[in-house]
């Protein structure tokens, strides 16, 4: 499970534990989602992914417009 250190006292933390080279199961892209919403900001840090793998993660945020 994804953990969260925040950043600032209302804006922002990091996201550590969390494999973004595969796709996510629904209840680990939830509680990324819920920290969206508390924070606004996240951070993934060292992360090398592919350019398919980039595409991967946003698709559970919803449908491109």
């Amino acid at each position: 499970m994804p953990s969260f250190e925040p950043l600032y006292r209302f804006f922002g933390a990091r996201v550590d534990d969390v494999d973004l080279t595969s796709q996510l199961v629904e209840a680990v892209f939830a509680k990324i989602r819920a920290a969206f919403e508390r924070y606004s900001l996240l951070v993934f840090s060292n992360h090398a992914l592919r350019d398919d793998q980039k595409i991967v993660f946003p698709g559970g945020w919803g449908p491109w417009e």
